[in-house]
């Protein structure tokens, strides 16, 4: 009989497995179905107790991601967003303005509505803009994507990785930490986008404030007094708040069978130095993607300091550049062009990812 450490990591490893090809005979899975399945799996086989399930899945992060996808669903249903997107983007004069203006505007916006909520407004834009300016699609939802991962890599709410960091170290003031150690070096990697041209051619205060609250005082309107709030309520993206559950759940009982932790000590000797961090976060995103990668890697950093935690939030961001699976906002940017018929593949992706990520990479660690 197979103990609780092999059925944890077996459930990992076929999750993982099943994210990369999407595809089980004829059924093609969503990403949220596969996070969902390993979580059962590990919950009905008693790997985990209901109780210890429950009590994995950080509120903080749930109630925050649920508020910013009130304010996006809010923003898509009144389309003010778009329109006022489109009436930018399309003054440009050349495609090379045009690029410009998305990388700044939709980078710089991603560190405060979420490279996720980001990613879901952003999609049926960049579709609408290469129909009627008659440019590729490919290269409008590449620029997307790199802008809205590079951006976000400079707030505590840029996206969810840096949320579960800025909570879990209880930051006295995140926002001030994150744009002393990551603003000049996260414009710098917006430049760099700018500059690498295979991009045109491949294809606060002193008191604490809870993250959370933001999100809640943000959403309390269109909940309060729209009178479409229970219609902007069913059209949030549920499924990503089910992946995001589902992955606490499986990750806790992952971390509680103790194999990561040993491998992690076992092969990374000096993992605590800002070049291993920004390595590691970029390498291992892969595989296990961001968000889970942070949440299994930031316990292991004893007594970090703020520049350790800025090298892990930047590291596990810009993996996002890399590879598609790397960013949950990459993911949503596929799915929700595969709808409208256009799509990225792997190769697309990566033939500009690898070098621009050795790029960024290489901004952070002069950075900190």
């Amino acid at each position: 009989m197979l103990d609780a450490i092999d059925l944890s990591i077996i459930a990992l490893a076929l999750v993982l497995l099943l994210i990369a090809i999407r595809q089980l005979g004829e059924f093609k899975l969503q990403i949220w179905q596969i996070m969902l399945f390993g979580a059962l799996a590990v919950l009905l086989s008693g790997e985990i107790s209901p109780q210890d399930a429950a009590s994995a899945i950080n509120s903080d992060v749930m109630i925050f991601l649920a508020g910013m996808f009130i304010i996006g669903e809010a923003m898509r249903e009144s389309g003010y967003l778009f329109h006022l997107f489109s009436r930018i983007f399309c003054r440009a004069k050349s495609l090379d303005q045009l690029l410009i203006l998305i990388l700044f505007a939709m980078g710089l916006l991603s560190a405060l509505l979420m490279n996720d909520t980001l990613a879901i407004i952003g999609t049926p834009l960049m579709l609408y803009l290469a129909r009627a300016l008659r440019i590729s699609p490919k290269l409008l939802l590449l620029t997307l994507a790199f802008a809205i991962t590079t951006g976000s890599a400079m707030s505590p709410i840029g996206n969810p990785q840096n949320l579960l960091i800025a909570i879990n170290a209880s930051l006295a003031n995140p926002f001030q930490v994150f744009f002393q150690y990551l603003f000049l070096p996260t414009v710098a990697n917006l430049v760099i986008l700018i500059l690498v041209k295979v991009l045109a051619v491949s294809i606060q205060s002193s008191q604490r404030l809870p993250l959370t609250y933001i999100a809640i005082f943000s959403a309390l309107p269109v909940i309060l007094f729209s009178r479409r709030r229970w219609e902007i309520m069913r059209n949030i993206d549920w499924c990503t708040l089910v992946f995001f559950a589902a992955m606490f759940v499986l990750m806790e009982s992952v971390w509680s069978s103790g194999v990561f932790q040993g491998i992690m000590r076992e092969s990374s000797a000096g993992f605590g130095s800002i070049p291993a961090i920004l390595a590691l976060s970029v390498f291992l995103s892969q595989i296990i993607s961001n968000v889970p990668f942070v949440a299994l890697f930031q316990p292991l950093l004893h007594n970090p300091s703020a520049q350790d935690l800025m090298a892990l939030a930047a590291g596990s961001t810009i993996a996002g550049n890399l590879f598609i699976l790397g960013a949950a906002s990459n993911v949503i940017i596929i799915q929700n062009a595969e709808k409208s018929g256009e799509s990225l593949t792997f190769l697309d992706f990566a033939r500009v990812g690898v070098p621009l990520t050795a790029l960024n990479v290489l901004v952070y660690w002069i950075f900190l």
